[in-house]
């Protein structure tokens, strides 16, 4: 992956180029996406254009563990596929991503 500044901007972009042209998608973990802070960072992961989830997780033994994110929240209806997993460790780092997030 390659890192450079955005000129005017304390920002640093990531441009990921691939065969054809194209920028690979980062697979993100969230951990803790039951909570308002997983569900809007859900929300930001499914409508940029260059960032994948790899995995959503809940509390161990919680109710929402087993469930389809969008049978568990509605408004993810049609984005995505992702079953909600136990969040263990051991889980999120099974899905490989390059980023987890613990909210």
């Amino acid at each position: 992956m390659l890192l450079r500044e955005v000129p005017g901007t304390p920002y640093i972009r990531r441009s990921t180029p691939c065969e054809g042209g194209r920028s690979m998608s980062m697979p993100v973990a969230i951990a803790g996406a039951t909570g308002y802070t997983g569900q809007e960072l859900i929300r930001l992961v499914l409508g940029h254009p260059e960032l994948e989830l790899a995995g959503v997780f809940a509390s161990p033994g919680g109710s929402a563990v087993g469930k389809r994110l969008d049978d568990a929240f509605p408004e993810f209806r049609g984005q995505s596929d992702a079953v909600l997993q136990a969040g263990t460790p051991a889980a999120v780092a099974a899905t490989q991503p390059a980023v987890a997030v613990l909210c």
